[in-house]
């Protein structure tokens, strides 16, 4: 039986309002996972928040 799947979330308490979900789920086969990434801020900086997560994975 397959797991639904994992979950991290993390957040800051600030002015920000800065939290986020990280999920891994089961793919189409036992080969592949899928990845999904939630952020929450507040504080909007655009391409320089996507150029980092895009770093991070």
């Amino acid at each position: 039986m397959l797991e639904e799947g994992k979950s991290l979330e993390w957040g800051a308490p600030g002015p920000h309002d800065y939290r986020g979900r990280l999920h891994v789920a089961a793919g189409d086969d036992a080969s592949h996972s899928r990845l999904s990434v939630e952020l929450h801020t507040e504080r909007v900086e655009g391409p320089r928040v996507d150029d980092g997560l895009t770093e991070a994975l």
